[in-house]
C-alpha cells in the first residue's frame, strides 16, 4: 500500500499554552485543545483508494478557520494560478424597470458562473418571468473564456491650455476590442462630445491637442475550453 502523503503545520503564538503543556487554539470558532505546536496529519484517500496530494488550497480548507498557524509543511500538488475559465451572461433592458419589481428582484449586470449549465438555468429562470409577467425585454449577451473579467477602456491624453488631462471610459466587461472600440473612440467618445474631462462642447475643440488614445482590454485569439 502507498503511504499517504503527510502534512504539518506549525502553531505560532495565538496558540495558548496549557497547564498541562498542551495548545489551545480556534478552529471554525470553537476551541481545541493540541498536544504539541507542531500537527501532521495523512491526506485523505480518493474513491478508489489512492492517496491523494493536495494543493495549497484544499490544505487550506482543511485547516481554515485554524488560528495561529505560522508555517506549513508537505508536498503540494503544483496549482494553476492563472484566470479560471468562466461563463458571463450581460443583461440590461426593460426587463429591469421599475414597474416590474413587484414579479423579480433580480438586477442588470454581469453574472459569472462555473460552468454553462448554471448560466443556462439562470436565463432561464429571467426569460421565463419574462414570458409569464410580459417583463419587457430582456435584453442579454454571453461570453466564456478566461478572458471574461477583462474590462475595456478607451484612454485618451489631451493637451488644453497648457495642461495634460487624461480620460477614461469603462465599457465594461468582454466588450469586444476590435472595430467597433475604434468607432466608439473616434466617433462617439471625442473631446466635447462624451468626453468632458477638457472641455464642456465642441466648440472649442480647436484649442485641445490630442496627444495619445489607445484601448485596454482582451482580443480573443483563440479560446478553447479545457475539457
Amino acid at each position: 500500500m502507498i503511504t499517504p502523503y503527510k502534512y504539518r503545520y506549525l502553531l505560532g503564538s495565538e496558540a495558548i499554552r496549557t497547564k498541562d503543556g498542551k495548545y489551545q487554539v480556534y478552529h471554525n470558532g470553537k476551541r481545541i485543545e493540541i498536544e504539541n505546536r507542531e500537527v501532521e496529519f495523512m491526506a485523505p484517500y480518493d474513491d478508489e483508494g489512492n492517496p491523494m496530494k493536495l494543493t495549497k488550497s484544499e490544505f487550506n480548507k482543511i485547516v481554515e478557520g485554524t488560528m495561529g498557524i505560522i508555517r506549513t509543511y508537505g508536498e503540494f500538488e503544483d496549482e494553476y494560478n492563472g484566470p479560471k475559465y468562466e461563463y458571463l451572461i450581460h443583461t440590461w433592458g426593460g426587463f429591469y424597470n421599475d414597474q416590474y419589481k413587484k414579479y423579480h428582484n433580480f438586477k442588470p449586470g454581469y453574472v459569472w458562473f462555473d460552468t454553462a449549465e448554471e448560466r443556462d438555468n439562470y436565463l432561464k429562470v429571467l426569460k421565463n418571468i419574462e414570458e409569464t409577467f410580459n417583463c419587457r425585454m430582456l435584453t442579454y449577451t454571453l461570453a466564456e473564456g478566461f478572458h471574461t473579467r477583462n474590462e475595456t477602456v478607451l484612454h485618451r491624453v489631451v493637451k488644453y491650455k497648457g495642461k495634460l488631462i487624461y480620460s477614461e471610459n469603462n465599457l465594461g466587461y468582454d466588450f469586444p476590442i476590435d472595430g467597433g472600440v475604434e468607432y466608439i473612440m473616434e466617433w462617439k467618445w471625442t473631446p466635447g462630445c462624451n468626453d468632458y474631462a477638457a472641455i464642456d462642447d465642441e466648440s472649442k475643440l480647436k484649442d485641445v491637442e490630442i496627444i495619445a488614445e489607445w484601448i485596454t482590454g482582451a482580443k480573443v485569439i483563440a479560446n478553447f475550453e479545457d475539457k
